[in-house]
């Protein structure tokens, strides 16, 4: 696909979404007002079948609140970042950081690596580390999820790293899970299939790359380029 015809598809692509984002957006928060009133005032008197189904109601509407609200925040990622000069070790540690108690909650053994400084957009970037690490928390297998986060100096970019041990991306699934609102698990795990889109746009709005790497023995090597500052 050439470039041009790449800029036109992901052109459409973001119309398509502002508008049902825009034109879905209010029906559904009638909805769940709607349903939300109706499940408080005449939940009882419904009977047990009618409580279930309330249950169901808003469980289905919040879940299409959160997919709304994904799409927004991808659509919200700006195409010209800040050119600040970052110590990537920072944003690494930030972004680990950010993610709060759901490390340990979920007895996460996060590891970083890195030196060098990057060009870029601070808050985008630790944006970007966050969804990734985020990710490879949530798609771990049972014995927990081992995570490790590097970045190595090339001639003028950073090659970063996101490694983990999680239950892992088919090889011919490695490009496509990077399209908006794929998600390869259905609803055994939790998201709106949004994370590595978003991710993708952040690293292609510095000029960068990412890209699942091949040959990894188990778990997910994410691979994304960033511009060096120096």
């Amino acid at each position: 696909m050439s470039d041009l015809v790449a800029r036109e598809a992901d052109t459409f692509l973001d119309e398509f979404l502002r508008a049902a984002v825009h034109d879905v957006g209010g029906p559904l928060n009638q909805v769940r007002a709607l349903a939300g009133l109706l499940c408080e005032q005449h939940k009882h008197a419904l009977g047990e079948d009618g409580e279930r189904l309330c249950e169901y109601i808003e469980t289905a509407a919040a879940r299409a609140s959160a997919v709304v609200e994904a799409i927004q925040g991808y659509l919200n990622v700006p195409g010209e970042p800040a050119a600040e000069t970052l110590e990537v070790a920072d944003v690494f540690e930030t972004a680990k950081a950010e993610l709060g108690e759901e490390i340990p909650n979920s007895k996460a053994v996060v590891t970083t690596e890195a030196a060098g400084r990057v060009k870029g957009d601070r808050q985008m970037l630790i944006a970007l580390v966050r969804e990734l690490l985020g990710n490879a928390i949530r798609f771990r297998r049972a014995e927990g999820a081992v995570v490790r986060i590097t970045a190595k100096r090339g001639d003028r970019w950073l090659e970063c790293s996101v490694l983990d041990n999680g239950i892992g991306i088919p090889a011919e699934k490695a490009e496509i899970v990077f399209k908006p609102l794929k998600k390869l698990n259905g609803f055994e795990y939790p998201g709106a299939g949004m994370g590595l889109a978003v991710a993708r746009r952040i690293v292609k709005a510095h000029g960068g790359r990412i890209w699942i790497e091949a040959g990894a023995h188990c778990g997910t090597d994410v691979r994304f380029t960033l511009p060096a500052a120096d």
